[in-house]
């Protein structure tokens, strides 16, 4: 028993390593083939792109669709728009498929399982009332690794888990704010790439729309949630949003990556924050009674002092 469980291990490791060796040729064809066709544009978009271009993967996907991305003007070419033009580009602007991939997506980054049976990707991608057959066609439309799509066994993953982790954001942008099982799920977990999406996300758009979102973060934070308010208040600070009067009163937040979060106005009382990376933060003219800004630095090497004015600083 025990060798034939080793024996799967290696199996599924010998598996995952050429799936990885197969893609990295893929990308380095791709990436060969634009260069060729069009030296002095690949050149002009790694250089438009700088640091983001190291990534084989988002250069290969900007040589895929470097026209449209340079008819932007070079200005216009950042990481953030090599997805959105990709993605819009793959799926053919039809803005359904974008929304199943933000189900899947979601569910994938919720469960932490960037790979699950093509039965189970149908059922977290379907929405209210789509029927089966059409969320199998929209996944098809989807950047997806897929061994058989006439096998519901078959394992289904993005071709890049960045593509899953993108389309996750985008999920948060355009969450409608109803219900607190939906903001559960919708909040129930982020990873730094998700943090660093959303935030360019909030650099792209008006400050109309910043504003609408920053009142879907702060009615997250102040669900009673910890899990959620620990990722909604992430996520503001990414975004270096000042975040008023959230009331986040007898709330646990953990493990959360909270520097140079500025929280104005708000209600901090018997709140406690737990092993959160807190430098820089700010939180100014809180109630802030039996507030436990303590334990996320259990070596006292980070202090929070606090003042008359009821602001507390993290240094």
């Amino acid at each position: 028993e025990v060798d034939t469980k080793w024996k799967a291990e290696e199996e599924a490791k010998a598996k995952e390593e050429a799936r990885e060796k197969e893609k990295a040729e893929a990308e380095q064809r791709a990436r060969s083939e634009a260069e060729a066709r069009a030296p002095g544009k690949a050149e002009a978009l790694r250089v438009a792109l700088g640091s983001a271009a190291e990534n084989p993967f988002v250069f290969s996907m900007a040589v895929n669709v470097m026209e449209k991305l340079l008819s932007a003007g070079s200005g216009a070419v950042t990481e953030l728009a090599v997805y959105t033009t990709y993605l819009q580009e793959h799926t053919q602007h039809v803005k359904a498929v974008l929304v199943t991939g933000e189900r899947l997506a979601a569910q994938m980054l919720g469960a932490d399982m960037w790979e699950v049976p093509l039965s189970q990707a149908v059922a977290w991608a379907g929405g209210p009332g789509t029927a089966d057959a059409e969320v199998r066609k929209q996944l098809r439309a989807l950047p997806l690794r897929v061994e058989d799509w006439g096998d519901d066994d078959s394992a289904v993953c993005f071709r890049h888990k960045t593509l899953g982790e993108y389309l996750a954001a985008r999920g948060l942008w355009r969450w409608p704010g109803k219900g607190l099982e939906e903001m559960r799920r919708v909040f129930s977990k982020t990873t730094p790439n998700v943090a660093r999406f959303f935030a360019a996300m909030a650099g792209a758009h008006s400050d109309d729309f910043r504003d609408r979102v920053m009142g879907a973060l702060r009615t997250a934070a102040c669900s009673g949630d910890g899990v959620v308010a620990s990722n909604a208040l992430a996520l503001a600070a990414r975004c270096r949003c000042v975040c008023c009067e959230f009331d986040m009163g007898d709330v646990e937040v953990c493990d959360a990556d909270l520097r140079f979060l500025v929280v104005s106005g708000g209600n901090l009382s018997n709140t406690r924050f737990t092993n959160c990376w807190l430098d820089g933060a700010e939180f100014r003219q809180c109630m802030s009674h039996k507030a436990n800004f303590e334990e996320f630095s259990g070596d006292g090497s980070r202090l929070a002092s606090a003042s008359r004015d009821k602001t507390v600083r993290v240094c």
